[in-house]
């Protein structure tokens, strides 16, 4: 089967790293001409890294991370309105994710600068 992945964020990388250990011939086009060394910032627990470790065969990803040890919600006048305690709590560049999920490819198979803008339908 083949399967082309539009899109090279976080969601298209990791379809196409589970079709591919799923035997399928993958192709993904990237908008982007390259990783952007730009992007927020996003918490994972460690339920998201054993998907990131499945993807590289149980291979512990090395990713920079902080430990996030409080979440605090505050009005803009900095009134606290709710304060939870987090346990297990890693945060992540979102570009650390996709330069990742970048070397788990082979060469060729992401295409950067690719633009799309439609399908074209042929017999039917």
């Amino acid at each position: 089967m083949k399967a082309v992945i539009i899109g090279g964020g976080i969601a298209g990388l990791t379809l196409g790293l589970i079709l591919k250990n799923k035997n399928f011939e993958v192709v993904v086009h990237e908008r982007a001409p390259g990783i952007s060394p730009y992007g927020h910032a996003f918490l994972m627990h460690e339920e998201g890294l054993s998907i990131l470790r499945n993807l590289n065969n149980g291979a512990k990803p090395k990713l920079t991370r902080n430990s996030i040890l409080n979440f605090s919600l505050k009005r803009p006048d900095e009134t606290l309105i709710k304060s939870i305690e987090l346990d297990s709590w890693q945060c992540y560049k979102r570009n650390d994710i996709i330069r990742y999920l970048y070397s788990l490819y082979p060469n060729g198979i992401i295409k950067e600068g690719q633009e799309f803008s439609h399908f074209i339908y042929s017999n039917g």
